[in-house]
Order: structure tokens, then sequence, then C-alpha cells
């Protein structure tokens, strides 16, 4: 069986469930809304003044660029560039390094007011 980057065949797993694509487009806005500008306490992300927003990692209050990329992604899949360029724009200002050994990489993770905890990029993604 050839997978779908060889067949041109990607399955929606969810409609294959029985949803329909309303249904489904119904739930990913949804969620998209509820992460980008639910409520306090359910939302992830926070603005960072007008043209900047971050994700909190919520088991330990900080910014992280594997929560970013993933927010980011979903910024495209969604087709809201907005977002992704004010993700982007926090990214690159707080979290990219450009001096020493790891200029070039990015911070892997960042107190919520931008300052870095660590100087280095993540070992288990970024460096390999």
């Amino acid at each position: 069986m050839e997978g779908a980057y060889y067949n041109g065949q990607y399955l929606n797993r969810l409609e294959r469930l029985g949803y329909s694509q309303a249904e489904i487009d119904n739930k990913l806005e949804s969620t998209f809304e509820e992460m980008f500008y639910g409520p306090e306490g359910v939302r992830l992300c926070h603005c960072a003044g007008p043209d900047m927003m971050y994700i909190e990692d919520t088991g330990n209050h900080d910014v992280r660029t594997e929560g970013m990329s993933y927010a980011m992604m979903f910024c495209v899949q969604m087709n809201r560039q907005k977002e992704f360029d004010c993700l982007w724009r926090w990214v690159v200002t707080h979290m990219y390094l450009t001096e020493g050994e790891n200029a070039g990489y990015f911070a892997w993770s960042c107190h919520t007011d931008g300052s870095k905890n660590s100087d280095g990029p993540a070992p288990d993604g970024e460096e390999f």
C-alpha cells in the first residue's frame, strides 16, 4: 500500500468516521478561535502588544519553540496570516539567537515576558 505522498490521495480520518466536511470545518474553526481568542484560562495564545502573540506552555508557564511552531502551522493550515505574523514576530524578537555558538538558532524556552530561559536550541529538534 502506497502512502499519500506517492499516490496523491490524502485521507481525511474524520470524514472516514462519518463527519461531514461542514462539521469538520466548524470544529477546526471553533478550536482555532478558542485557542487564540477564547476566554482567559482557556486560550493558549496571548497578545504581547499590538503586533505580537505567543503560545503559553501551560505546564511550565513559559513559551517553547515547539508550541510556537505548532501554532504557526495551525495558522498556515487555517489561512490565518495575521496570527501567523504575530507569532513569528514574537519568535524572531525574543527567541532568535544572534550571537555565540548558537547564532542562527532559536532559544527553545523563554519567559512570557520574552526573556530567555535558555541560550540554546532544543537538542531534540533543531540540532538534528
